[in-house]
């Protein structure tokens, strides 16, 4: 009898075996096609987002500034801006080279010839801006022209190569929408570059922005810039929007965003071996996952061997007569209990980290969430608001109206912020929000829409209306959280004392 029982629970384990190696087989043509797949849309979501932050974001901002220099010359009395007789420009324009870190020179000129530089360093007998590459050749109003590389005229006797600039100008024109002039900024694309330090390319890949001519104008290494370029195979590869390809030569896959205006393009390349080594570690994970699972399935059929033999000992036992139904702590019950006890546990959980009223997390959750981050050197923004007069409001109105009114800012902020920053109930009205790794500009839309939504709700009692104060901060490495939270404080006063409803912070 015990010869058979052993034979049956091995021929039975050894048939259940054959479902986990069909199993096993095709989830190794599923990890290779999807490991594929995973490391193509990674690069290309980072990709996108690093071109986003170090390009776009920065282009966009440079686009508002020059529009607005532009805007403050007037056309028609162009001949002041030039003879140093226009203090207020002579001002603005100095202070956007020196406060920025787009620009490090700057040139006004007219139709004639005739210019003024800041800083004033170029010879007014020597010099054309008219036939100089940066300058548009066509007239039309309110068109932003980024030029090719082109040499400067502050030449380096050492290394003509790193001497290369780009330029972005502006015509412009008078009342009657005649061409006057144009004025032009040089860009510092070594200090635009700095965003890129702060940048981790998985796989040891490399992030890299190129002018149409192939020259490197944005790198992590500023050696880079105008030194070296890329192959010219790799612009006429770029042919849409975004995408990839492989460089059979160099044996690398190149991801790119490619923009028009300017005429960049943004490239991602990991090397065919990092490629590789994807591979390579998914499968030996794969194949020790699967030599684990076997020698836990013969612990499991071993195991499977005792239990059977103790099974039919306690038939042997029942048909004797000895009763052995008395209840007692076994597999099932001790899986039962430690099942009610997680969840037991995850409830505690929730309620002392999510704010019953709100859904947001609580004060717990942030101290937690903002010492982590902080521990982990993580760059940060931290959002502090307040809701406006809400003593009054639940004064006028009862706590009742207050409540709503608390729930529906939150929630509407977790509708509008919620792909990207994390949000707590700090503490009765107040509310924090951290954004980890968020340029300043586009934290700041986000809140202002928020603000805006709050503003616009229409409440059921007349002439009553919601809003917000806001204190926005950004987080300064060495900095603890009670400096940051206190930074976001007198923020968040400097807003209430500005006339409330309102967000102030320390950039932009």
């Amino acid at each position: 009898m015990k010869v058979t029982t052993n034979k049956a629970v091995t021929t039975l384990m050894l048939i259940m075996l054959i479902p986990f190696l069909l199993f096993a087989t095709c989830t190794f043509f599923y990890i290779r096609n999807n490991v594929e797949e995973n490391f193509i849309s990674t690069i290309t979501r980072i990709n996108e987002n690093t071109a986003q932050g170090s390009v776009e974001h920065q282009v966009t901002e440079i686009k508002s500034i020059i529009q607005f220099l532009a805007s403050s010359i007037d056309g028609d009395n162009i001949d002041k801006y030039i003879s140093f007789k226009h203090d207020e420009i002579n001002t603005i324009i100095p202070s956007l080279v020196n406060s920025t870190v787009f620009f490090k020179g700057a040139i006004i000129s007219d139709l004639n010839g005739r210019f003024r530089s800041y800083p004033n360093m170029i010879e007014q007998s020597t010099y054309n801006p008219i036939a100089r590459p940066w300058y548009p050749k066509y007239g039309i109003k309110d068109e932003l022209y980024f030029s090719l590389p082109y040499i400067s005229v502050a030449k380096d006797v050492h290394n003509s190569e790193a001497n290369k600039s780009i330029a972005v100008s502006m015509n412009i024109f008078d009342n009657v929408g005649e061409l006057k002039g144009n004025v032009a900024l040089k860009l510092d694309l070594v200090r635009m570059s700095e965003i890129l330090q702060h940048k981790v390319i998985p796989y040891n890949g490399v992030f890299e922005v190129v002018a149409r001519d192939g020259s490197i104008i944005m790198h992590s290494d500023p050696s880079e810039i105008f030194i070296n370029t890329i192959p010219i195979s790799w612009i006429k590869k770029a042919i849409r929007p975004s995408g990839y390809f492989i460089d059979e030569n160099t044996k690398e896959y190149v991801f790119y965003r490619r923009y028009n205006n300017p005429g960049w393009i943004a490239f991602t390349v990991i090397s065919q071996d990092a490629h590789n080594e994807i591979f390579n570690a998914s499968f030996l994970l794969f194949f020790s996952a699967i030599a684990t699972c076997i020698v836990i399935y013969l612990i499991i059929m071993l195991l499977c061997r005792i239990y059977f033999k103790q099974l039919l000992h306690m038939l042997f036992m029942n048909i004797h007569g000895i009763d052995v139904s008395k209840e007692s702590t076994t597999l099932e019950s001790l899986k039962n209990s430690m099942l009610q006890k997680n969840k037991e546990i995850q409830i505690a959980e929730n309620i002392s980290l999510t704010d019953s009223l709100t859904g947001l997390g609580t004060r717990r959750k942030f101290d937690r969430d903002i010492e982590n981050i902080i521990g982990n050197n993580n760059s940060f923004h931290l959002a502090m608001i307040d809701l406006d007069n809400f003593k009054s409001i639940n004064d006028t109105y009862g706590h009742h109206t207050g409540d709503l009114v608390l729930k529906f800012v939150s929630q509407s902020g977790l509708e509008s912020l919620e792909h990207f920053a994390t949000l707590y109930r700090f503490g009765g009205e107040e509310i924090a929000v951290i954004f980890p790794g968020c340029s300043y500009a586009e934290i700041y839309y986000h809140l202002d829409q928020w603000r805006l939504k709050v503003n616009n709700r229409k409440w059921r009692e007349k002439q009553f209306y919601a809003s917000f104060s806001c204190g926005l901060a950004t987080w300064q490495a060495g900095e603890t959280p009670q400096q940051i939270l206190e930074k976001a404080d007198k923020l968040l006063y400097a807003a209430k004392q500005k006339g409330k409803n309102c967000i102030v912070g320390i950039e932009g």
